[in-house]
């Protein structure tokens, strides 16, 4: 029974570099077919062949030359190389045929072509890993094969044809961003360096220490992590992951482990309101002088915002108003009574 589709990504891995040129290849019994390479750069499960057409003139005879049209691949482009494609191959002896990289390979006669030129895999690639596929179809930019849709009856399971999956581990750009939102009650910092929404670079692989600072009223509580890694379950694939930590006992820092420090990483501190109830002046102690302030907050002499006193705290029975109940409360916990 024919094999159509292999997932070969547990089995086969291989070490590239980024910005170095390679030049992929199958071998086998290929007679009358072509072959393919794609790499899906962006790790999104998938594999985006960008093409644009483009003229050549091209001698057909000794005697005759021709302007064809062929696909040439565009940058970014996760198709990255092709033996041979054809824009007016309308079945039987038809069509003018050109490899990935624009030569042109001749008429019908020629078109039987298995070697795929070289591509260079981009410098600013991050390390990683990504899946990469080989595919045996005839005359076909789709990852997914040739269905017979383009009206020549042509299909990737009935020619024989077939898709094989792979992963390149990939040593390119050491760079990792990391980002910050969500910090109104408090700060994040790397080193000297408070981490926002613009961002901070981290190294691929390396445990990475975070600094949790509340502003005046507000303690840290924990750190929620947004973070790409690798697929277990389909791999060269990015998913997105949420881990929260908590801080490391005795200090105010939170350390991330290397493997959440794989792709892009966004940051949510987390902090908590640090109430001393009955503080009202905001002095840190408790005393005569909040008493006095409770008061004021009752007769409506500190109605708007920004508040002199902190309503929050005065709020000390902690029902959900302030009233005289609350000077009683008060009171008592200045006497030692609570």
């Amino acid at each position: 029974m024919q094999t159509l589709y292999l997932d070969a990504t547990h089995e086969a891995i291989f070490q590239v570099e980024a910005g170095q040129t390679y030049t992929p290849a199958i071998n086998g019994a290929l007679d009358w077919m072509h072959t393919y390479a794609f790499i899906d750069y962006n790790r999104d499960g998938v594999f985006t062949p960008l093409v644009e057409t483009k003229s050549q003139t091209v001698k057909i005879s000794n005697w005759q030359s021709k302007t064809i049209s062929y696909s040439a691949l565009s940058e970014g482009s996760e198709l990255v190389s092709f033996s041979a494609n054809s824009l007016d191959y309308t079945g039987g002896a038809t069509g003018y045929w050109c490899n990935s990289v624009g030569t042109y390979l001749g008429d019908i006669n020629s078109s039987n072509q298995q070697t795929m030129p070289s591509f260079t895999i981009p410098a600013n690639l991050q390390s990683g890993l990504y899946r990469m596929r080989f595919k045996v179809d005839w005359n076909s930019l789709d990852a997914g094969g040739n269905d017979g849709s383009d009206g020549t009856k042509n299909q990737i399971w009935s020619n024989g044809g077939g898709i094989v999956d792979v992963l390149l581990d990939v040593t390119g750009v050491s760079d990792v961003p990391v980002r910050a939102f969500s910090y109104k009650n408090g700060s994040l910092w790397h080193g000297k360096k408070q981490i926002t929404d613009e961002g901070l670079t981290a190294q691929y692989g390396e445990a990475y220490q975070v600094k949790s600072e509340g502003k005046e009223g507000y303690v840290p509580d924990s750190l929620v992590v947004f973070y790409k890694a690798n697929s277990t379950t389909n791999a060269g694939l990015l998913v997105m992951k949420q881990t929260a930590y908590a801080m490391e006992e005795g200090s105010d820092f939170y350390t991330l482990p290397a493997d959440v420090m794989y792709s892009d990483v966004t940051l949510r501190g987390v902090f908590v309101r640090d109430l001393l109830l009955g503080d009202v002046n905001r002095d840190g102690q408790i005393t005569i002088a909040d008493v006095t302030a409770l008061v004021n907050i009752i007769l409506g002499k500190d109605d708007s915002e920004p508040y002199q006193y902190d309503h929050e705290a005065a709020d000390v029975n902690q029902d959900g108003d302030i009233t005289i109940a609350d000077v009683t409360a008060l009171v008592n916990l200045i006497l030692g009574k609570q």
